[in-house]
């Protein structure tokens, strides 16, 4: 087989796993009930996310030092994660973040 039949048999397997993924939670017979604990741990999984994805991002300048803490996006984070930590609302975090990063921005007159 040529290399361009590989390509789209592999795009078509990776759209069906995507879709059967997606749909399945629609396609169950019955109400899926989570267990307590499950649930529990489920509450920490934005702020697992914003732990690992985007405060690396954010904390780490791209010649691999840390940015300094007067830098916007430090302030943001630290702002986002201490709303997250008070109120446990991923929604007042990122609010409080964004907030916090334009009005460092404004106020340094970095935009």
């Amino acid at each position: 087989m040529s290399n361009e039949l590989y390509i789209w048999i592999g795009l078509a397997g990776l759209g069906a796993i995507t879709v059967i993924s997606r749909c399945a939670i629609l396609l169950w017979p019955g109400p899926l009930a989570l267990p307590p604990r499950l649930q529990r741990a489920l509450r920490y999984a934005p702020m697992a996310a914003f732990a690992a994805v985007i405060a690396p991002a954010t904390l780490l300048a791209v010649d691999g030092f840390m940015v300094h803490w007067t830098h916007p996006r430090v302030r943001a984070v630290a702002a986002a994660w201490l709303a997250w930590w008070i109120s446990r609302r991923m929604a007042i975090a990122m609010i409080a973040g964004l907030s916090v990063y334009v009005l460092t921005r404004l106020a340094g007159g970095v935009w």
